[in-house]
């Protein structure tokens, strides 16, 4: 079993981001990638979700700090978010000379291996909103921006593992804006 075909993931996305999850991880692993392009983009996937989720875990310092009202609802679901990154896995992050590489076609030397500070699909955590159900509103944003992102990255994953794990994790985002949607009217 490899990747989910093309009409498993349109008739997931049809039937929403969890579904499309699940069409994801129900194909199982696929073989181990070669050493080639897919390996270059599968680590890419890597490091865009470290990013991601070290911004979820400091949008959630961000707004327990700014709400402690909200400590105890939010402090397992940014565990959880410290959690993906162990779940991640190893990855290198492209040194500035490798993505000038990369850019030309030309294979990079040994990059080295440091947590993300590129963009992500999660909003800055500097701006947290004023009140408690504002903020909790920014985390359902966040979380379903998240998710999103994990079914897309889980399509263009060319190792079944891979896509397995983010289909794991987007689950969790799912579920986390569903929670947090209940109490954020």
């Amino acid at each position: 079993m490899g990747l989910p075909t093309r009409r498993a993931v349109l008739l997931g996305l049809a039937t929403g981001p969890a579904a499309a999850l699940v069409a994801c991880s129900a194909t199982g692993p696929g073989p181990d990638p070669s050493p080639d392009a897919s390996t270059d983009a599968d680590n890419a996937i890597r490091v865009r979700t470290a990013a991601s989720e070290t911004d979820l875990v400091r949008l959630y310092d961000a707004t327990i700090a700014a709400h402690p009202s909200l400590a105890a609802r939010l402090a397992p679901l940014r565990t959880q978010h410290a959690e993906h990154l162990v779940f991640i896995g190893p990855y290198t992050e492209p040194t500035p000379q490798s993505r000038d590489a990369s850019a030309s076609g030309v294979p990079s030397s040994s990059p080295s291996v440091a947590p993300s500070s590129s963009p992500s699909d999660v909003p800055s955590s500097g701006a947290v909103p004023p009140t408690p159900a504002a903020a909790l509103r920014a985390l359902v944003q966040a979380e379903r921006s998240a998710a999103a992102t994990r079914v897309d990255d889980c399509v263009a994953a060319s190792n079944g593992d891979l896509a397995d794990m983010l289909a794991r994790i987007g689950g969790s985002e799912a579920q986390h804006a569903a929670a947090l949607a209940a109490g954020a009217s």
